[in-house]
């Protein structure tokens, strides 16, 4: 295993990019650009006589639906582009490099986002005299060669735009768009520093509040839907709408819900009975967990997808993933990335839980007024796949979660519902924490730092490998002790020892997991850290199946990317 390693040396580097727009203060001869006449809270997408002429424009690139400004000489930028204004108070600040930074990237519950420290002296701003502020942060390496011209220059480089990998691709060093929640200025004696704390581009969902009169269609496909449906708010010109995976049949809102539970043709209004209830991040959740559907942010793209595609990662959920499967010296062909305690790690833990957040078998429920019946949908589906509770002993019993929804008339998607809360319940059965300074996954190198592309919901291997005889015990290869004879040495019964050994080698065991969280800590004295929080339930027992014909299909093995060789270092 060492050699297989190839030497793992990284030069990390960060930047900034703010665009600000200034305070006007009441500025009457200088105005700032006109707002919608519509207020958002009467906005229903129609006027007389055809589409109100502030409404974006919706256009279909390859799988997703962009939305793009109402005329071809506005800015059609995303809205981290949009760095001008007629006003003349909207600016870009550039090349600001940060004394640290935190990313954090949340998964589908929770925004991503980013804290900055940056020297007082690089940005002094008041914040008083500032409105607003969209952010873009680099996370990236530089070359040897680079950094000799550093050095001969005298001054740090900052995270260039994007780089040219190992296998001669073009990617990109951009980890993070969104808008500053809060910027503070703190004067010391010491190192004044400006600290900006931000949200991904979930923020300008969650600021808006969803329209009554508004609402999503329910004939057209959920991604081309929602994105009508965003074209009405002027600010998220440049965003994008996604289902993934592509190449399966995109739902709809129609498909699914009965019919008292929207407006004909129109989907279900947002609840909470009036403006300022619900944002539009909020609805969307509503309208896509009703379905059976996540809803995300992934850079400007808001995607759709079912859980199982996002928790196991069939049917390619991120085909923009630039990971590439490895062929190591040794012969041995890694298909997702690695993380090696003993050689690439340096802290790892495992956690289970035996109670809340474990594999239960799931009812959903939902009356229907059309059939005249309440509907009711279990997962799993066949009762041999069932989950029990067992205890020590031979006594056991079945646990289940029982959920009450409504609107929906259909069976299949009622399923769809009842995996989802499966998935989202059961894959916290397990855990576990790595901590690594290496930018790269084993076999990674300066060139290919494949941990900076890592999104929540991707594909983690963790093994352990030092000749320790207590790491034996979790799981621990390399060693020359077996976990059952280090056993049995230590005073555990040799029938127990036996059998934990069986167990801890058995194909079963999970060694590969989902990231749930992923931090990356940038400090420009000590460099970077990954920190990931990683989930997954013991697969053998516990990955269960839709009915034939309701399931994503499994990823065909010729769109996997190609499998290359890498050099011993």
């Amino acid at each position: 295993m060492p050699r297989e390693q190839p030497r793992q040396s990284y030069i990390p580097r960060a930047r900034v990019e703010l665009i600000i727009r200034l305070e006007d203060f009441g500025d009457t001869a200088n105005p700032v650009p006109s707002a919608p006449a519509m207020p958002p809270h009467l906005r229903s997408g129609k006027k007389k006589g055809g589409t109100p002429d502030d409404k974006l424009r919706v256009e279909k690139e390859g799988s997703a639906y962009i939305l793009r400004s109402p005329t071809a000489s506005q800015n059609q930028g995303t809205p981290q582009q949009q760095i001008t204004s007629s006003d003349k108070r909207t600016f870009r600040l550039n090349g600001i490099v940060p004394l640290r930074a935190t990313l954090n990237r949340n998964g589908p519950r929770m925004a991503d986002t980013l804290s900055l420290s940056i020297p007082f002296s690089d940005l002094p701003l008041d914040p008083r005299v500032i409105r607003s502020i969209a952010v873009q942060y680099w996370l990236g390496c530089i070359t040897p060669d680079e950094l000799a011209d550093e050095a001969r220059g005298g001054r740090r480089l900052p995270c260039p735009d994007a780089f040219v990998d190992v296998y001669g691709r073009t990617r990109s060093n951009l980890r993070f768009q969104g808008y500053a929640d809060a910027h503070e200025v703190t004067l010391n004696e010491g190192a004044p520093e400006v600290s900006i704390e931000c949200t991904d581009n979930t923020r300008i969902l969650l600021d808006q509040d969803a329209p009554v009169k508004l609402t999503v269609s329910a004939d057209k496909p959920i991604d081309e839907a929602v994105a009508d449906y965003l074209s009405n708010f002027p600010q998220f010109v440049g965003l994008s709408v996604e289902y993934r995976p592509g190449g399966t049949n995109v739902p709809s809102l129609g498909q699914a819900l009965a019919k008292t539970a929207f407006k004909p043709k129109l989907g279900p209004p947002p609840s909470g009975g009036g403006a300022g209830k619900m944002s539009v991040w909020d609805y969307l959740t509503d309208i896509a967990g009703s379905i059976g559907l996540l809803v995300r942010f992934e850079g400007t793209t808001v995607i759709f997808q079912r859980p199982r595609t996002f928790y196991e990662g069939r049917g390619r959920a991120r085909p923009d993933d630039p990971f590439r499967g490895r062929v190591l010296p040794t012969g041995r062909e890694i298909n997702t990335r690695l993380l090696v305690y003993g050689r690439n790690l340096n802290e790892i833990g495992f956690k289970r839980r035996f109670a809340k957040n474990v594999s239960t078998n799931v009812e959903v429920r939902c009356y229907s007024p059309r059939l005249g019946k309440t509907l009711v949908a279990r997962y799993p589906v066949g009762k041999g796949d069932r989950q029990a509770k067992p205890v020590p002993g031979d006594k056991q019993d079945t646990n289940w979660k029982v959920i009450t929804i409504h609107g929906i008339d259909d069976e299949a998607t009622l399923r769809i519902v009842a995996q989802g809360v499966y998935e989202q319940l059961g894959r916290s059965e397990l855990s576990g924490k790595a901590v690594t300074t290496n930018l790269g996954s084993f076999g990674g190198s300066n060139s290919d730092p494949d941990l900076l592309d890592v999104q929540a919901g991707d594909t983690l291997r963790i093994e352990i490998q030092r000749d320790e005889p207590n790491l034996a015990a979790i799981g621990g290869k390399g060693g020359t002790t077996s976990t059952q004879t280090y056993l049995e040495r230590i005073g555990y019964p040799a029938e127990f020892a036996q059998a934990y050994q069986a167990a801890l080698s058995n194909i079963g065991l999970p060694s590969t997991f989902r990231i749930r969280t992923a931090a990356f800590d940038w400090d420009i004295e000590q460099g970077v850290t990954v920190d990931f929080e990683v989930v997954n339930y013991v697969e053998v027992r516990a990955s269960k199946e839709l009915p034939e014909g309701e399931e994503v299909p499994n990823v065909d093995p010729a769109t996997l990317p190609d499998v290359v060789q890498v050099e011993p270092g």
